[in-house]
């Protein structure tokens, strides 16, 4: 038996108290089916999905309110007719501001996002130059400083072993004889040869200019993304003024000042390789299409091969630091101190002496580590770089020193229970540094 239309009232009523919309909507159904040509139903249910014309609706969802909406006024009173057409036109008026807004946000977004990839994109080219500059017109490495150091290291290392001789001579005989390599060359090539080194400047200058217009241009683009930004805000502020604080709740994600972020995260799904996540963000959050990036980022990977500059490259997607790296960082040299501490208050199976000259060279070997010839894609590479090489030092003047002067080093506590003291004692330090060459770094080939 159905009900009257004073019972489906109550119940609605009930409803509205008990602040059930699902209910609410579902009993407007039942009045709207059972009594067609009652304004009621109609405009209760109205009122009820746009919360008295508080609640912002999408386009695809303001089909189904127009539709309503006219069932509402031609079964409505005459006298009713102008209040519905007007609270209903200036509810659309509403929505259109928002939907304003959401263009404007998505600009604003568009605009950061032009803006990263442009500079990363002088970033890759200043990388590149960069990189030319560690090799000659033969294509041989530039020796430089943080070479020639590790050369005199390894050297050390190797004539310390001579007159101190054990089976770690397997070890830095090798490195010695690397050592004295790296010397040779730092030695030929900056001071021999240095008149070829001269002309290969000459030469990388004059290919480098060619590229110096094209880093000019991508400058002035940034330039007018900055301009372009900062009007947009001040667009989307004022345009902020003019819709209705009812509709504050729902839309916090449309207003919110996060297109930056939003950018960042579109540009790191991108250098993920993500091209799913890279596709949906593009779509739904620029006013920008998948292709057109795509086609500049493309474009200037084409054009960097045609000026390449030296005879040897590489792709770099420097990712940005992140909040997680520096709090990671803290977190390791706080497990690094208390370490530290363990092991000194526990230290009878430690050569005191050796120990903390290791790690006055475990410090000294993170400190000198030459980002610009190692690992930089990403910080941890430079940091498992650095810290591999920081180790492998670290441990062998340990195993040097204490074979000398306590006269047998088994292999488990010279090559396996010492690396990892060292591991964990200086593995804070070494992220500390790898952050702030990695951070020097990004800020440096952006410039």
């Amino acid at each position: 038996m159905s009900k009257t239309l004073k019972q489906l009232k109550k119940e609605i009523s009930i409803m509205e108290k008990e602040d059930d919309s699902s209910a609410i909507l579902n009993l407007c159904n039942e009045v709207i089916n059972e009594y067609p040509n009652e304004s009621y139903g109609y405009l209760k249910k109205i009122n009820t999905i746009t919360d008295n014309y508080n609640k912002y609706l999408s386009n695809n969802e303001l089909s189904e309110l127009k539709n309503l909406y006219e069932k509402l006024y031609k079964c409505s009173k005459k006298v009713d007719k102008i209040k519905i057409k007007e609270d209903y036109i200036n509810y659309l008026e509403d929505c259109k501001e928002v939907e304003s807004l959401i263009k404007i946000k998505k600009d604003i977004t568009s605009a950061y996002l032009l803006k990263k990839i442009y500079a990363d994109i002088i970033l890759n080219i200043n990388n590149e130059i960069n990189l030319s500059k560690r090799y000659n017109v033969s294509g041989k490495r530039i020796t430089n400083g943080y070479d020639f150091i590790k050369g005199i290291f390894y050297v050390i290392c190797f004539i310390y072993n001579i007159f101190n001789i054990n089976y770690l001579l397997f070890i830095t005989a090798p490195f010695g004889l690397f050592g004295l390599i790296l010397i040779y060359s730092f030695i030929n090539m900056n001071f021999i040869k240095k008149e070829s080194i001269f002309n290969s400047k000459i030469s990388f200058k004059k290919k480098a200019n060619v590229i110096d217009d094209k880093i000019k241009e991508l400058k002035g683009e940034i330039s007018k993304k900055d301009a372009l930004i900062k009007s947009l805000v001040t667009s989307k502020h004022n345009n902020m003024l003019k819709i209705p604080n009812g509709f504050t709740n729902n839309i916090k994600d449309i207003i919110d000042d996060n297109e930056e972020d939003i950018a960042i995260k579109i540009k790191d799904s991108l250098s993920s390789n993500n091209i799913a996540g890279f596709t949906y963000l593009i779509d739904s959050e620029t006013n920008l299409k998948v292709d057109d990036v795509l086609d500049i980022i493309n474009k200037e990977k084409i054009d960097s091969e045609k000026n390449k500059i030296g005879n040897k490259s590489e792709l770099l997607l420097i990712k940005e630091l992140k909040k997680y790296n520096y709090i990671v960082s803290i977190v390791l040299i706080v497990i690094g101190i208390l370490s530290f501490i363990v092991v000194i208050k526990n230290s009878s199976e430690l050569y005191m002496t050796g120990f903390i000259v290791s790690l006055i060279m475990g410090v000294l070997s993170a400190s000198i580590y030459n980002i610009n010839t190692g690992k930089h894609k990403t910080l941890t590479d430079t940091f498992s770089d650095n810290l591999l090489a920081t180790i492998f030092n670290t441990t062998l003047v340990y195993d040097l020193i204490y074979l000398n002067n306590m006269g047998n080093l088994k292999i488990s506590y010279g090559f396996i229970q010492m690396p990892i003291i060292f591991t964990i004692i200086l593995m804070g330090y070494v992220s500390l540094v790898s952050i702030l060459k990695y951070r020097n770094l990004i800020n440096k080939l952006r410039k």
